[in-house]
């Protein structure tokens, strides 16, 4: 099952990532091919919004203070195991790529990331949580 252009408008995401410019440019970046994206910049900003929005997906950065992005996939994988998560990781070190797919990640993608491996990822990540 491929998503159709009319499908990717109904889906939403958020970026979350403390590095704003880097959010917003991919927000507006995910908006030209079709998705519902929105920004926040922090944790617990994220886990406010999901709980409120209910995006299809979150584009999550593993590094962040206050909240750590492995926390907040924590928190949006128990109430919302169906949230596709994909971690957004700078540098790190394999524990945290590890932790982070056994809490629940898609998967982890260096920083930056192309847009178009952005944008397949999502479709992947969505139809692989419908099933």
């Amino acid at each position: 099952m491929s998503l159709t252009a009319t499908q990717m408008v109904r889906l939403s995401v958020l970026v979350v990532d403390d590095e704003n410019n880097f959010a917003d440019i991919l927000v507006q970046r995910l908006n030209l091919r079709g998705f519902i994206a929105h920004a926040v910049y922090g944790g617990q900003e994220a886990i406010s919004f999901v709980e409120k929005n209910r995006p299809d997906a979150l584009l999550l950065d593993v590094k962040m203070p206050l909240m750590s992005g492995i926390e907040v996939l924590k928190h949006v994988k128990q109430d919302h195991p169906k949230t596709a998560v994909i971690m957004l990781i700078g540098y790190s070190s394999v524990n945290e790529e590890q932790e982070a797919m056994r809490h629940g990640a898609f998967i982890v993608l260096r920083k930056p990331p192309d847009i178009d491996v952005i944008v397949e990822t999502l479709k992947r990540a969505l139809k692989h949580l419908q099933r």
